[in-house]
C-alpha cells in the first residue's frame, strides 16, 4: 500500500468517525480508483455505500483481492441471504410467554390475588342475584298505570309509608346491522402485474428519468421486450456492475412471474458524451435470452456479474464491457 493511499484511508476514516459519510465515500472512491487492489480501502468503502448492490459490488472486490478475506465472505453471505438472529428469536419466544411473578423467596404471588378475586366474584354475584329479585318483584305485579306498596316501620311510634314509583316501560335494543360491502380487490391482469414488478425491482432512478422505459410482449413470436435506463453512480466499475444487476433482477421477475414466452430481450440506456461533446441517451447494452436458458438458471447461487456471459447474444458498449 503506498504512502498516499494510507493516507487516504486514515482520512476516510477521521471523517466516517466525525458523521461526515459522504465525504468518506468520496475520499474511499478515491483511493480504490488509485489503487484497486487495496482490499482495505474496498472493504471501508462497502462500509459507507448506500444502495445493496454497491455493498455487495464492494464486498466481492475484496474476496477478489482476498479470498479468505472471512469478514467480507460472511457480510455478503448475510446480505444475499438473510436469517433471524437465533438468539433473538429465542428473545422473543420468551418474551411471548407469560412469566410467573414471584416473590423474593421464590413463592408464587398468585394465590393471594385468586384468593381476593373470588371473594371478590361472590360478592358481585351476590350483589347481582339482589338486583334480578328485585326487578322480578317489580315486574310480576298487576298492570295497572303504578304499584303502590305500604311498608310500616315502627320508629319511636312513627310509621313510614314508602310508595314505589309507577313500572318502567323496557323499550328493546336495536341491534344495527352494517350494509358497507368491502369492494373486492382489483387484481391485475399477468402483463400488468409482471410490469409493476419490474418496476419495484429496478427502483427510483437518480438520473431523473424513469428506470423503466418500456416493456412489451410481441405476440407474434412470443418474446417480451425490456428498455430500462441504467442509474449513475460514482465510479465507472459500480455504473458497470449496477446495469449487470439490472439486467438480472428484471430477468430474475421475468422467470418467476409465470408468463409463457419464447425469448426476452433487455435492453439498457445511459447518457452517453461523443466526441463533439455532445450528450444523448443511448441503448449501451443489449442482451437476448432464449427460456431455455433461463430455466438452468440456479437463482440461489447465480451471481448478477455473471450475466452477460450466459446470454444467448449480448450487444456491449465498450465502455460497458469489463476492463
Amino acid at each position: 500500500m503506498s504512502e498516499q493511499i494510507e493516507q487516504l484511508i486514515q482520512q476516510a476514516i477521521t471523517e466516517a468517525r466525525a458523521g461526515n459519510k459522504a465525504n468518506a465515500r468520496a475520499i474511499l472512491s478515491r483511493a480504490v480508483k488509485q489503487e484497486p487492489g487495496n482490499a482495505r480501502a474496498w472493504y471501508l468503502l462497502s462500509q459507507m455505500v448506500d444502495k445493496q448492490e454497491q455493498v455487495i459490488y464492494c464486498l466481492e472486490q475484496v474476496l477478489k483481492i482476498q479470498p479468505d478475506n472471512t469478514k467480507a465472505r460472511q457480510r455478503l453471505k448475510d446480505i444475499k441471504n438473510p436469517v433471524i438472529d437465533a438468539s433473538l428469536a429465542d428473545e422473543v419466544s420468551t418474551v411471548a410467554k407469560s412469566p410467573v411473578e414471584t416473590t423474593k423467596a421464590g413463592r408464587d404471588i398468585r394465590t393471594p390475588l385468586k384468593r381476593r378475586n373470588i371473594v371478590l366474584g361472590a360478592l358481585a354475584g351476590i350483589l347481582i342475584l339482589c338486583m334480578v329479585c328485585v326487578g322480578a318483584a317489580m315486574l310480576s305485579g298487576d298492570d295497572t298505570d303504578s304499584i303502590s306498596v305500604t311498608e310500616m316501620a315502627q320508629n319511636e311510634g312513627t310509621s313510614v309509608a314508602q310508595t314505589l314509583a309507577p313500572k318502567a316501560t323496557l323499550e328493546p335494543t336495536k341491534i344495527v346491522i352494517p350494509t358497507d360491502t368491502v369492494a373486492p380487490t382489483a387484481t391485475l391482469e399477468p402483463r400488468e402485474a409482471l410490469q409493476a414488478e419490474v418496476e419495484e425491482v429496478l427502483g427510483s432512478g437518480n438520473r431523473g428519468i424513469p428506470r423503466l422505459t418500456k416493456l412489451t410482449f410481441d405476440d407474434s413470436d412470443n418474446s417480451i421486450l425490456v428498455n430500462w435506463a441504467i442509474d449513475d453512480n460514482f465510479t465507472e466499475k459500480l455504473i458497470k456492475y449496477g446495469a449487470k444487476l439490472d439486467a438480472t433482477k428484471i430477468l430474475r421477475t421475468i422467470a418467476e412471474s409465470g408468463i409463457d414466452y419464447s425469448y426476452v430481450i433487455l435492453t439498457g440506456s445511459f447518457s452517453m458524451v461523443d466526441k463533439f461533446g455532445n450528450t444523448s441517451e443511448d441503448n449501451v447494452v443489449n442482451l437476448t435470452f432464449y427460456k431455455t436458458t433461463v430455466d438452468r438458471i440456479n437463482w440461489d447461487n447465480f451471481l448478477g456479474g455473471d450475466i452477460y456471459s450466459i446470454a444467448d447474444y449480448a450487444t456491449i458498449w465498450v465502455a460497458f464491457q469489463d476492463d
